[in-house]
């Protein structure tokens, strides 16, 4: 019970205020109440630690949180945006600030990260550890808080005392106990920063807050801020580049394959449109552009959005009754190019408006577009029957409705494992082999022991 007669933990402070906060005194302890403490937590001090350059407004803010484990979003409406929900607080069970060990430890990773500038931008801080020493000080005791007084309540005192801090220190009830601490600071990461280099700073954020061997009552410590969310979206979405085009060139051939009836011209498409993504990649390097979300997306629907050029060139010369593969492509573009270069113009056209937008997102998904179509297009009507002309198949070859034709005549065959003869055993129909003899041996027609009729081929 406090002075108020409350259970608050006030008391009367040196100017004779019940819950006072020694407005009569300067932070020295003098009749001098002009001596405040500044940014930096020194008394009397004039901000010296903080930047006198204006900063960019694109860093980003870090926070550093022990005693929190993660976020339960089981009870989230994942399909409702503006759900104010957002999860709830797992605490980290061993946490423990009533360890002297831990606030140690704790105080001494912030330390650490203020120390590199390469990471962090000193006098930006919020950093309650340097006044909490000041103000223990005030009050006779020091840091760290021994175990022989309560740290949870000390913390609390000191809250009531320094209302800045009130939302850096946690503390559950029943008992009185503080379960989480943070400090925030300001980063020198840029949001345009790439998220690959983000990663890398996320990296040394961790390598800093695990060194010094902490105590397992202040182990797990958390890194909070708003650009992790894009980063590791983009990371997840660039390192899912190459699955994705994967699946899309097998899931390309195959439909390919079925509806051309070709295995070669299949094959040979999908060669024209791994050039045409290749040529995009290539391009997004000389552009100076990133692998971002929006490039690893547009990359994994390149497939999609080039095929359907190369398609309707493949069919026509799949179908084509010309005997040499020359004519088979000319008799291919006369047929089907005005209808490529058709359906190119009006999808160019269409995402044209696109490269007007002033948001980023549709001004360069507009120009992929575009570009991605111009590719095609040439890939289509150029590249495509160059490598028919020259490679395409004729007559039978690489037909899959010869093949299949040609593989039914041996279904039901059964070869026999005997070292005089070979017996090949014909379809229960009594239909004619049409293997041929060979001219190692003489084919007899008969029957085996089962009464099945069979060939047998003398070796």
């Amino acid at each position: 019970v406090g002075c108020s007669g409350k259970p608050d933990w006030s008391r009367v402070d040196k100017c004779g205020v019940c819950g006072g906060h020694n407005e009569c005194m300067g932070c020295d302890g003098s009749s001098d109440t002009s001596k405040k403490y500044d940014a930096c937590g020194v008394c009397g001090g004039d901000n010296a630690c903080v930047p006198k350059k204006p900063l960019s407004a694109n860093l980003n803010s870090m926070y550093f949180v022990w005693g929190i484990d993660g976020i339960d979003r089981s009870r989230a409406d994942i399909n409702n945006p503006f759900d104010k929900y957002t999860g709830d607080a797992i605490f980290d069970d061993a946490f423990d600030f009533a360890d002297p060990a831990a606030q140690t430890s704790i105080e001494a990773s912030v330390n650490r990260l203020l120390n590199h500038s390469e990471l962090i931008v000193r006098g930006h801080e919020q950093n309650f550890f340097p006044r909490l020493r000041a103000w223990l000080a005030r009050t006779g005791a020091h840091f760290p808080i021994a175990r022989r007084y309560n740290a949870s309540v000390m913390l609390a005192r000191f809250v009531l005392a320094n209302r800045a801090f009130d939302s850096y220190i946690g503390f559950g009830v029943e008992p009185l106990r503080v379960q989480w601490v943070r400090t925030r600071m300001l980063s020198t990461l840029d949001d345009g920063m790439s998220s690959f280099k983000a990663v890398h700073v996320w990296d040394d954020f961790n390598d800093l807050l695990d060194e010094g061997d902490p105590p397992d009552t202040a182990s797990q410590a958390a890194i909070a801020g708003d650009v992790w969310v894009r980063v590791f979206t983009e990371v997840v979405a660039v390192d899912g580049i190459v699955y994705g085009v994967t699946v899309s060139a097998i899931v390309a051939l195959g439909c390919l394959a079925v509806f051309t009836g070709n295995v070669l011209v299949a094959l040979l498409a999908v060669k024209s449109i791994a050039a045409n993504i290749v040529t995009m990649l290539a391009l997004y390097q000389l552009w100076g552009w990133s692998l971002g979300a929006i490039e690893a997306i547009s990359i994994s629907i390149l497939v999609g959005l080039s095929v359907d050029y190369c398609f309707h060139i493949a069919e026509a010369y799949a179908i084509s009754k010309k005997t040499t593969r020359a004519a088979r492509v000319v008799d291919a573009l006369t047929h089907m190019g005005v209808s490529v270069l058709s359906g190119a113009f009006t999808t160019a056209a269409s995402a044209f408006f696109l490269l007007f937008c002033e948001i980023q997102i549709f001004h360069r998904f507009g120009v992929i577009l575009v570009v991605n179509t111009f590719f095609s297009l040439l890939y289509s009507l150029v590249y495509f029957p160059a490598l028919l002309a020259l490679k395409g198949p004729t007559g039978t070859t690489g037909d899959i409705a010869f093949w299949c034709a040609k593989a039914k005549r041996f279904v039901g065959i059964r070869v026999e494992d005997d070292p005089d003869a070979i017996v090949l055993h014909l379809e229960e129909d009594n239909s004619v082999f049409q293997g041929g003899t060979g001219d190692k041996g003489k084919n007899n027609v008969t029957v085996d022991e089962d009464g099945i009729p069979c060939v047998i081929v003398d070796m």
